[in-house]
């Protein structure tokens, strides 16, 4: 009988490694080598999955921060240290600068989130906070600046989070947080109210990538917070990837705060029943940013929705202030008739807005066999969707002084015009236009790219993902019209049609405020352009249709 054994043994990396020793002639230590990297690898193996698929011995794609059998299920994934520490140090060659472990050991989460400077930043003497000490002084006196612009020009978007109740937003130091979340949560603040700032004036004080950086730091204690803090921070986080989309990766963001609001029932109206109305409407305001953050990121990418209308049972918001809210546990509230800028009738219209837009997404852009079968049919669906967007026009709340964008009268003809486009723009179940359809879709273009016009004119544009998109779609169904048909190029003429696409090449570089998109984006359009100007002259083109898709 063999007396085998085994020793165990420990790597430079302090993993086991279980080598099989026998009291028969030994083995070449060649032979040694070769059966120690294979149980090494076996082992190494068997780490490289979260701790619910280990337990439950299936496959696992080590996807962060949730694996897919995970995200399936609706469960919990959690990585084990090593596995974490294994992915920071494969992912490090990928990061300019990975940010290090915080006094309380938070993990780095630069693979999802980078930091805010990387390819750009540069080496600034920072205090311990991570802040540039000859900048601290100015900042902390920026502070109160900063938090109301995030007030007045974001939180009317999605007001995700409630002034009064968030008593740490004006500290003096980073000493006076109560803890990490609280940190996190005034750094993104500042960072997202900073980069809303850089479009309005420069102060001197930090940048919104300073703020992001000591933000992501503090990115361990939102995954440790309870669900709804969770789901906050996420939604914050996605608001400052609006402005600064390489700095976080707003699909999987999105996608994950969803998911986090889905498992605790946050879309159903039972997740509300026997909360006070300061609960019950936090709730509310958090879904329903959820919801308008999935749209506004699915609609334009042409994805799935994340969650179908018919699933959802939670009441929209009252339209009611911070100051009403935080009042109403003493006594009853009354929602406003009158609409207020500091008030939720901005997010309570752009709610409807994209569930106008969920049910004509549902049925020109369907994922499998469309409803819609004769041409008549689509004429009446296209009409009966037309006829909600000019409801939701119609009834657009009125502000005598607007704080933001999503305030002004150009905001809502935009919105308008771009659910026109999609109406009426070629689709696959209806891939040729009429002359009229033509002729709507080039009119609500040129009325879109104008309305930006005045919206930087009046300094009221903020650049984010859905602004850069909603000019690039109408400029491109503008340049196709001209393209395709001789009569809209007769009607509108070259002098009108060469100043429409200088204004919008314009456009893309003013609201981008220096980003490499923008001007990427602006020179797409100048060359499309100038191959669609060479038509008016070319004589021949005047008798044939063309192909715009496929130049």
């Amino acid at each position: 009988m063999e007396d085998i054994m085994n020793e165990d043994r420990q790597d430079a990396h302090g993993e086991s490694i279980f080598c099989v020793t026998s009291s028969e002639p030994p083995m070449s230590s060649r032979k040694k080598r070769q059966i120690c990297r294979i149980n090494r690898r076996i082992q190494r193996r068997a780490a490289m999955a979260c701790n619910r698929c280990k337990t439950r011995k299936q496959n696992c794609d080590v996807k962060f921060p949730t694996c897919s059998p995970c995200l399936v299920a609706g469960a919990t994934c959690v990585h084990s240290d090593s596995l974490v520490e294994l992915r920071d140090n494969q992912l490090a060659p990928a990061v300019s600068q990975p940010l290090p472990q915080d006094d309380a050991g938070n993990k780095s989460y630069t693979h999802i989130w980078g930091t805010a400077g990387e390819g750009e930043g540069e080496d600034i003497p920072r205090t311990s906070e991570g802040i540039p000490g000859d900048q601290w002084r100015s900042t902390t006196e920026a502070w109160p600046r900063l938090v109301n612009v995030f007030f007045t020009h974001r939180w009317p978007q999605l007001p995700v989070i409630h002034k009064p109740i968030q008593r740490h937003f004006t500290p003096l130091s980073l000493a006076e947080f109560e803890d990490s979340l609280s940190t996190f949560q005034v750094s993104i603040v500042l960072a997202i109210a900073a980069a809303e700032r850089s479009s309005l004036a420069s102060d001197g004080a930090l940048s919104h990538r300073d703020h992001f950086e000591v933000a992501v730091r503090n990115l361990g204690a939102v995954f440790a917070a309870e669900d709804i803090d969770c789901i906050q921070c996420l939604l914050l986080l996605c608001m400052y990837g609006s402005h600064e989309p390489q700095s976080v990766d707003l699909w999987h963001t999105i996608g994950l705060a969803l998911r986090l609001a889905v498992g605790i029932d946050l879309h159903r109206q039972e997740s509300i029943e026997g909360l006070n109305v300061l609960e019950a409407e936090m709730r509310k305001r958090l879904w329903w940013s959820v919801y308008v953050m999935d749209r506004s990121m699915s609609v334009p990418l042409g994805r799935p929705l994340g969650i179908q209308d018919s699933d959802i049972t939670m009441p929209l918001p009252e339209s009611l202030t911070d100051d009403q809210l935080a009042g109403a546990l003493e006594s009853p509230i009354v929602p406003n008739r009158i609409p207020s800028t500091n008030d939720t009738s901005t997010f309570i219209h752009i709610i409807k807005l994209w569930r106008i837009y969920t049910n004509a997404y549902k049925v020109f852009y369907p994922a499998g066999q469309t409803s819609v079968s004769k041409t008549d049919d689509l004429k009446v669906i296209r009409h009966e969707h037309l006829l909600q967007f000019n409801e939701w026009l119609t009834g657009a709340p009125r502000y005598l002084n607007q704080t933001c964008m999503f305030q002004t009268p150009e905001w809502f003809q935009i919105a308008y015009h771009q659910a026109v486009i999609t109406l009426h723009h070629p689709l696959h179940i209806s891939p040729v236009n009429t002359i009229d359809e033509t002729r709507l879709c080039i009119d609500s273009s040129i009325s879109l790219i104008s309305c930006y016009g005045a919206l930087y004119a009046k300094n009221k544009i903020t650049f984010n993902f859905t602004a850069l998109n909603s000019l690039l779609i109408p400029a491109f169904v503008m340049l196709r019209s001209l393209r395709a048909s001789p009569l809209i190029r007769q009607e509108l003429t070259k002098p009108v049609a060469e100043y429409n696409i200088r204004l919008c090449a314009k456009l893309l570089r003013d609201i981008s405020s220096g980003r490499a998109v923008g001007e990427s984006s602006a020179q797409i359009i100048e060359r499309l352009g100038e191959a669609t100007l060479n038509i008016f002259d070319d004589v021949c083109a005047e008798s044939k249709e063309f192909d715009f898709i496929n130049l």
